[in-house]
């Protein structure tokens, strides 16, 4: 980088970072973009590539994904595509007895890792499938204080604002799941839901409500088994407890 500076160091600093001669920067961002897509990065201590860090699971690919991103110009857009286009990407997270007992910890991408959606995505997936997205702002934008806690964000593991969190941790509390219960966000996407399935001409009984609320919600149709226990429940109660119901599962708020 050199001894000399023409002020406070800080553009000489930024200039070393970003230098297409320096491998680090690259090496890591590709390093973030993945952790981010796969829940674990191939180096999985993402805030330390020296000597007391983890060594990268796979080298070899660690030093290609830097090289496409240095070929892009930086595009971290192409890099998210090229890699959810691979089929490592596009695997499932079920794996048989043998698999699991030869890497348990998935280290060698095997399968994919199952992965809870951060607040900022579950909030995002409850506005869009209710229809609120259009005219609601996302989440990414929503203003944060310093100086007021988010609950609900805080609750999904959210990052804090005021710290350097090079990865969230994932946590499973009671909490959580009174949330999709009875907070008010929860309960108006299930409300906005319902009143367009009603609305839909096309959707004529119960049956193709339940139908399509399955195709909205979870990216598939319901099981027979599934469609039996949808139309015995609306028998008795309310589309809107019952999309309610479908928000609160591990197939709506995790990616398999």
């Amino acid at each position: 980088m050199g001894n000399r500076t023409t002020g406070s160091g800080r553009l000489e600093l930024a200039n070393w970072i970003a230098a297409p001669d320096n491998p680090l920067t690259a090496r890591v961002m590709a390093n973030r973009i993945w952790l981010h897509l796969f829940r674990n990065g191939l180096v999985r201590t993402p805030d330390n590539f020296g000597n007391l860090g983890e060594q990268p699971t796979h080298p070899e690919l660690l030093d290609y994904l830097a090289r496409r991103l240095l070929a892009s110009g930086g595009s971290v857009k192409g890099l998210i595509r090229d890699i959810m286009l691979s089929s490592t990407y596009q695997q499932s997270s079920f794996a048989g007895p043998a698999l699991l007992q030869a890497d348990p910890e998935n280290r060698l991408f095997g399968r994919m890792s199952r992965k809870r959606l951060e607040y900022e995505a579950l909030r995002d997936s409850l506005l869009f499938v209710s229809g609120q997205l259009e005219h609601g702002r996302r989440t990414l934008y929503e203003p944060i204080s310093r100086r007021q806690i988010d609950a609900a964000r805080v609750m999904f593991d959210g990052a804090d604002p005021a710290a350097i969190l090079p990865e969230r941790s994932t946590t499973t509390t009671t909490p959580q799941a009174l949330f999709l219960i009875n907070n008010p966000l929860v309960s108006k996407a299930a409300e906005q839901l319902a009143e367009r399935l009603q609305k839909d001409a096309g959707l004529a009984d119960s049956a193709s409500r339940i139908e399509r609320a399955y195709l909205t919600l979870l990216g598939r149709r319901p099981e027979p088994e599934e469609l039996r226990i949808g139309l015995d429940f609306l028998s008795q109660d309310s589309l809107v407890n019952y999309l309610q119901l479908l928000f609160w599962t591990n197939e709506f708020t995790y990616l398999d």
